[in-house]
């Protein structure tokens, strides 16, 4: 029971919608989000302050991709709404806002293999699927013109299913786990103005979730206690036209604990501690378009991994202002510089108004 549920963790660990600077690095990963955009404020809660009037967003997007494990092939293939929200100013210094997003999700099918065990000697196949729903009632304080602070309470729910599909005759499928799960994820975020060249955020946050599951026709009591994620980005305003972003983000992966029906399974020695490292450029035309490049990496958390799995992805993009609508498209790519034996492609459409 401990190495099947050791594995669920490491293969699909929720990274809870760690965003950077002015972009997020992990699922959203391109760089479509920025500071006037309400997907920013998922990550840093401050950053709604900077909304002046009643403002919506939602955006939609399309994966794909594959990876080994185990000698499987993987295949990754989804399309799915990622976030919705609105935002508004209560007065001069508070703002308030609320979003549902998707910030951590995982639908994979693998290839088929020889049947090992009964009831049928054709091939089979493993199907699963995770999901990690994120409500954010937002709220944000301005101390002053140039420093503003914000909190989120970041209510989760998890939804996760597994089974095996055998190619016999009747395609008999075998439920191997399903699972709901509830819990929250506290954020607290601080945005400082220098200038109007120089910007910088901070946020942490950290949280957990419990439920019940069901692992071979029997019910467990879960519960996660989720990773610490800190994370320091800055903007630098190079021109009027220019910005670069940067910023470093620290997931404390060694920091969660996974129990079972009250046991606490030891998985510490099974990840490690990352760095996520992201830079991106935006250059404005005309203050009604926008051209976005950027790179990041997204180092794999396992640390007695045989396979390499460590992603490094290009990322590009473009924006449209047409009157108060803002219109942003983009793309993100690991298999352009290091794919090895994970690849992942994402494509993004960001409505703002």
């Amino acid at each position: 029971m401990s190495n099947i549920i050791i594995f669920l963790i490491i293969s699909q660990m929720p990274t809870i919608s760690p965003y950077i600077g002015e972009y997020n690095i992990n699922d959203f990963s391109d760089p479509i989000i920025t500071s006037e955009n309400l997907e920013y404020a998922c990550w840093n809660p401050a950053a709604i302050g900077d909304i002046k009037t009643l403002s919506f967003a939602a955006s939609i997007v399309y994966t794909n991709g594959n990876h080994d494990y185990s000698s499987r092939n993987y295949k990754i293939s989804e399309f799915l709404l990622e976030f919705l929200g609105i935002a508004f100013p209560l007065n001069e210094k508070i703002s308030f806002g609320f979003s549902l997003s998707i910030p951590y999700k995982i639908s994979s099918t693998s290839s088929w293999l020889a049947a090992r065990m009964p009831p049928t000697e054709d091939s089979v196949r493993s199907i699963s699927a995770l999901r990690f729903y994120a409500f954010n009632p937002i709220i944000s304080y301005k101390i002053k013109e140039t420093l503003a602070i914000g909190i989120n309470p970041g209510i989760l729910v998890k939804k996760c299913n597994a089974y095996e599909e055998y190619n016999s005759p009747d395609s008999s499928k075998i439920e191997m786990l399903k699972g709901t799960y509830f819990g929250i994820e506290p954020s607290l975020g601080i945005q400082y103005q220098f200038n109007k060249a120089f910007r910088i955020d901070l946020s942490v946050k950290k949280g957990f979730i419990q439920g019940t599951e069901t692992w071979n026709d029997k019910e467990y009591s879960v519960k996660e206690i989720l990773p610490l994620i800190a994370s320091l980005g800055t903007k630098i305003n190079i021109t009027t036209e220019l910005a670069i972003n940067s910023a470093v983000e620290f997931i404390n992966w060694r920091g969660m604990n996974f129990y079972a029906d009250g046991e606490n399974y030891e998985i510490v020695d099974e990840i490690r501690n990352v760095f996520r490292i992201h830079i991106s450029g935006e250059y404005k035309i005309k203050s009604k378009y926008a051209l976005r490049l950027g790179i990041y990496n997204d180092p794999y958390i396992n640390s007695n991994s045989i396979y390499k799995r460590d992603q490094i992805y290009l990322i590009g993009g473009i924006g449209v202002k047409l009157g108060k609508l803002k219109i942003n498209f983009a793309a993100s790519s690991s298999s352009l510089i290091k794919p090895k034996v994970k690849e992942t492609n994402n494509f993004h459409l960001s409505i703002a108004y």
